[in-house]
């Protein structure tokens, strides 16, 4: 399908991460000089409820643009439509009931075939796509989260997207999700039309040792539309194995803010805290409060503890979250050699280098998560500068978005396998 496939969707995919991921990977087999088309697939449409994405979601298009050499004429912004959920008429589901009693009462739902559009200011087709890869909601799967699984809030998105790609017999699904993702829910929705593919995924599969992310990536093929030409995990696996014998990231990779840099985030901190700004102190110690430097003296006695004779201060590929009070529990690289998963509480939780005395900035969480805002990343990967985003925004990205490079394998490798029928 890399080379039949022409028109992609998404839903919750951390402001367009999935297909800028696309983006550099189309740029990459077209410049291969290896296969003998040109892969050409365009954005049409997304959904993504947070209105304080959207503005970055045209920035990200625009960037996609400029990696591909298209422009807004031959490639315009998408449809950017909001909730997933009115898809179907208000009033199709009983929220108070069973999972399995919503999902059959959205199944006989009636399906929109418009919605609103926040790019048109209007209401907008919904068009069939041959691809579609999507974030949906993880925040009732994941261990931070109540565990509620489908029987949360947002069991009812996983129902109407489901509906949605059933209807329109879109030929291949990405599902990206935590691990904890319940594959007999997606089996229960997809099941009779879909085959599924899971893959279990980490960072360091795209050479990221440095820091954590493990995800699943569920790969769906439409059992009329598509078939396998070659098997997913087999493909997913030397993809990994190749990477991981040349590339292996650590922690300190990712400490390439610069003073500016540094003491910007310092400058919004000290005001939010109500904290006397120092302009050219970079320990930035200064601004912790009480409970933030008691997790820092806890780590630093444990540091002590598992490594006798070393000092916490002397290492380089330190990082503690100090988003939680220790108490039994220490999130940190210490013992991993990775930083930890960013979570959303990463907008405001620090990620503290003791070596450095400061935390992780925005860009430096951003770099971790593969997204080329360096100069020389970016040079190395041909493709322009992604600008830094504001520190709270870059925290909601890092804790919501997938990792760069897994999303770019992700596809590559379900593109790869899987032809389009008709």
């Amino acid at each position: 399908m890399l080379a039949t496939a022409r028109f992609a969707s998404s839903s919750c995919s951390g402001v367009l991460t999935a297909e800028m991921a696309r983006a550099v990977l189309q740029k990459v087999v077209n410049e291969s000089g290896l296969v003998s088309f040109r892969m050409n697939i365009k954005s049409v449409q997304c959904w993504e409820l947070n209105q304080h994405c959207h503005h970055i979601m045209a920035e990200s298009h625009d960037w996609c643009n400029r990696v591909t050499g298209e422009t807004l004429a031959s490639h315009p912004m998408p449809h950017v439509f909001g909730d997933l959920l009115e898809q179907v008429p208000g009033g199709s589901y009983n929220p108070a009931d069973r999972f399995h009693e919503k999902a059959r009462a959205i199944s006989l739902a009636w399906l929109n075939q418009s919605q609103e559009c926040k790019v048109h200011d209007g209401f907008c087709w919904i068009q069939p796509v041959d691809l579609d890869i999507s974030g949906l909601p993880c925040t009732d799967n994941s261990r931070s989260g109540l565990k509620k699984y489908e029987e949360g809030p947002t069991g009812p998105i996983f129902a109407v997207y489901a509906k949605r790609h059933i209807a329109n017999k879109t030929p291949l699904l990405i599902i990206e999700n935590t691990r904890e993702l319940r594959l007999d829910v997606i089996t229960l929705l997809l099941g009779d039309h879909f085959f599924l593919w899971q893959l279990w995924v980490d960072a360091e599969d795209g050479g990221h040792n440095g820091v954590s992310r493990k995800r699943t990536f569920v790969i769906c093929s439409h059992q009329d539309r598509t078939s396998c030409m070659y098997d997913p995990f087999e493909l997913y696996a030397a993809i990994a194995a190749r990477v991981k014998k040349h590339i292996a990231t650590k922690p300190s990779d990712y400490v390439t803010a610069t003073d500016d840099e540094i003491l910007r985030e310092a400058s919004h901190v000290a005001l939010v805290r109500g904290v006397q700004f120092r302009p050219h102190e970079l320990d930035l110690t200064y601004l912790l409060n009480k409970r933030e430097l008691t997790c820092i003296d806890d780590f630093k006695s444990k540091y002590a503890e598992l490594y006798p004779g070393t000092s916490a201060e002397d290492d380089p590929d330190l990082v503690c979250f100090l988003g939680d009070s220790t108490g039994n529990r220490y999130t940190w690289s210490g013992t991993s050699g990775k930083i930890s998963t960013f979570r959303l509480n990463a907008k405001t939780g620090k990620y503290f280098l003791p070596h450095c005395k400061r935390w992780l900035t925005a860009g430096d969480r951003l770099g971790a998560m593969g997204f080329p805002v360096r100069q020389n990343v970016a040079e190395a990967m041909g493709v322009p500068q992604i600008p830094i985003l504001d520190a709270a925004r870059a925290g909601d990205l890092a804790g919501n978005a997938t990792h760069f490079n897994n999303a770019a394998i992700a596809q590559l490798v379900a593109m790869s396998c899987f032809r389009l029928l008709y």
